[in-house]
């Protein structure tokens, strides 16, 4: 027998003015779950169907203990999911929730009494994210309305123009897989469901109200796949590519530190032919509205390396994953519209994320980082921010990319700057698992805000360097970083944003502002 040291949020909003955390030991074996554990608790109210936060995530499954206790650790917190709607201790008042779209139905007659209460059974879904965008229609709703799709088609176009407002709409949506502790994928579940929604108002959803929509196709610009001479290269050794196709001027950060990085540890790089170039992915909603048209970039870049020698080497993380979902797709789905050459010599290629390389040399020293605080984010550096989980359709958390990453750290970073009087700072709090930044074109002050919001989250917790890793990520934090400032009504920190391989650099040792990519920053170490 184990025991547990639980603090657990108690308020009565009939009775009381104020709310409190109760502790409580508890004892606990291997097979005790959690709602086992709260039953035995005299007088505290939850609800089941709802969930509640633990350590702040959402959990809606009756997990066991020993599970939480192995990722969080023997002391818990217990919070409701919204305490702004709470009754008693973690249970909502699902009547306040369920009034906030009242106007809906009103406007919206057609849909009968019975069909109308059943929003109630999504409603905790709205309570996942903390949005600051107080007229965004919730997640929950969102998921009702696909429902309600199914049972009025008749009023198909009615409905979806409810939800597509750019601002307020599912276009806003930002994924929150990160931020729910569910074995079962249920965060994954939801942002399928959402791409749903997304899919259908950007091909059903055009209207004069939403003109809005015309700047889609400019996210997702197709491309015509150029065609490949398959000769293989005469060199028999392999050499490494640096994938180059970003339409971003931060890539040039990023590629100048890992292309010194490459250098540094001594791993043959080469240049395509004048004639030829790697061309870029799609992004966010690429892949969510044209997604055999990433696959087909993707195993296009693979495949022009192999032709030329070599493998391809991302500095993002992103574009990997990204990769890595396209070669997955590529594999098990036999209607993609791909040259056959092209897939042949790109399952033959092994993309590469400068993580990996990095974890595989273990070369490092830390003079530079021993007079430092490091902040390596969750959410940027492994990518539990948003969509860079969405390719696997699991949370990255549990994924062997996400371990591999957190290898780099643990078993390499970590243990050589403690010797050197250095530590590593985990922020792993809810506003690093989200990513706004896809939300640039549709919803700009909503990406700023959240931005700042997470990039100061990591600075009020005394970090040094925030550590990014995508591209998206490194203009809030550092192009955008006086704008957001401004609009939190914070001073311009100057706390930097840095790639993995820069961070990688600084390890070794390397001082040049050139070789490191720093020239080009905002915000420069």
């Amino acid at each position: 027998m184990h025991t547990l040291q639980l603090q657990i949020f108690r308020f009565n909003a009939q009775a009381e003015y104020e709310y409190y955390f109760q502790k409580y030991e508890m004892p606990y074996d291997n097979h005790t779950t959690l709602f086992e554990l709260l039953d035995s608790i005299e007088g505290l109210q939850y609800d089941r169907s709802f969930g509640f936060r633990i350590q702040g995530l959402c959990v809606f499954e009756d997990v066991r203990i020993a599970d939480l206790v192995r990722d969080f650790g023997v002391d818990l917190t217990l919070e409701p999911l919204d305490q702004k709607y709470v009754s008693k201790d973690l249970t909502l008042d699902k009547e306040a929730m369920f009034a906030r779209y009242e106007w809906f139905f009103e406007q919206y007659a057609f849909i009968t009494s019975s069909h109308r209460y059943e929003l109630y059974k999504f409603l905790w879904a709205n309570t996942i994210a903390s949005s600051s965008n107080q007229e965004y229609l919730g997640v929950g709703f969102f998921l009702y309305v696909k429902w309600l799709l199914g049972q009025y088609s008749s009023h198909f176009d009615m409905l979806l123009n409810v939800i597509a407002h750019p601002q307020n709409g599912v276009m806003s949506y930002a994924p929150l897989d990160m931020l729910i502790y569910a074995p079962s994928h249920l965060g994954a579940h939801i942002t399928q469901e959402m791409n749903t929604l997304i899919q259908k108002v950007v091909s059903f959803g055009r209207c004069k109200e939403h003109t809005w929509l015309s700047l889609v196709p400019k996210l997702t610009t197709q491309v015509t796949i150029p065609e490949l001479e398959f000769m293989r290269a005469s060199s028999q050794d392999t050499a490494y590519f640096v994938f180059d196709a970003y339409n971003l001027p931060e890539s040039k950060p990023l590629l100048q530190s890992t292309k010194t990085l490459l250098k540094a540890l001594h791993i043959p790089t080469k240049n395509l032919d004048s004639k030829e170039h790697f061309i870029e992915l799609g992004g966010y909603f690429g892949r969510i509205l044209h997604p055999e048209s990433m696959i087909q970039r993707a195993l296009y870049n693979l495949a022009l390396a192999h032709k030329n020698g070599g493998n391809l080497v991302f500095g993002d993380f992103e574009s990997y994953l990204y990769t890595i979902w396209a070669l997955k797709e590529a594999k098990c789905a036999s209607k993609i519209d791909i040259d056959s050459a092209i897939l042949d010599f790109a399952l033959q290629s092994k993309p590469l994320y400068i993580g990996e390389i990095i974890a595989r040399t273990k070369k490092y020293t830390s003079d530079l980082l021993a007079q430092k605080t490091l902040a390596f984010y969750p959410a940027t550096l492994f990518g539990y921010g948003a969509h860079l989980s969405n390719p696997f359709g699991v949370p990255l958390a549990t994924s062997d990319l996400c371990q591999e990453s957190l290898a780099i750290l643990q078993n390499i970073l970590a243990p050589l700057m403690r010797q050197n009087g250095a530590c590593i700072m985990w922020c792993d709090v809810m506003q690093s698992r989200e990513d706004f930044s896809h939300l640039e074109v549709f919803n700009s002050e909503y990406y700023l805000k959240e931005s700042a919001k997470m990039r100061f989250c990591g600075i009020d917790r005394g970090a040094d360097i925030l550590v990014v890793s995508s591209l998206g990520l490194f203009r809030a934090f550092d192009t955008f970083a006086h704008k957001t400032s401004e609009m939190l009504g914070r001073n311009t920190d100057k706390t930097p944003a840095l790639f993995l391989p820069q961070v990688a650099l600084l390890a070794l040792g390397e001082t040049d502002k050139t070789a490191l990519g720093l020239r080009h920053h905002k915000l420069p170490l």
